[in-house]
């Protein structure tokens, strides 16, 4: 477990977290059915994305990016659209003009940088419209 802090960075599951982010990585061995491995996976989501704040407003629970989250669902629906529409709802687009602006200033263009470091998960969480 990981207590990390606020953090303005426009795409980091801590942003805008002013009380901080705790991070849980659940892990198990080789040997345990795959199964069984999702199935587990997919309650400790349900749990986690399950809880509220104060005033009963549900948490904006987001996975690290480097972790296992591919197949999971949240609030009843895949993660890859719960990301896209909820969790990072807004964050996308100021990323993208973010990205634009950079890649002006350094002679290039955002085509060309997703060419470069693209990969279908991008592809389709940032550069694919709904």
């Amino acid at each position: 477990m990981r207590l990390t802090g606020a953090s303005n960075v426009l795409l980091a599951p801590q942003r805008g977290n002013q009380f901080g982010t705790i991070s849980i990585e659940v892990l198990t061995t080789t040997v345990t059915p795959n199964d069984l491995w999702q199935t587990f996976l997919q309650q400790i989501v349900d749990k986690w994305t399950g809880y509220r704040d104060s005033k009963g407003k549900l948490l904006n629970a987001r996975p690290h990016w480097a972790k296992e989250w591919k197949g999971l669902s949240v609030r009843g629906q895949p993660i890859n659209n719960y990301l896209k529409e909820a969790a990072y709802k807004g964050a996308i687009q100021e990323f993208i003009a973010t990205l634009e602006g950079i890649a002006r200033a350094q002679g290039t263009s955002v085509t060309e940088m997703r060419a470069v470091f693209g990969n279908p998960l991008l592809e389709q969480l940032i550069f694919t419209a709904n």
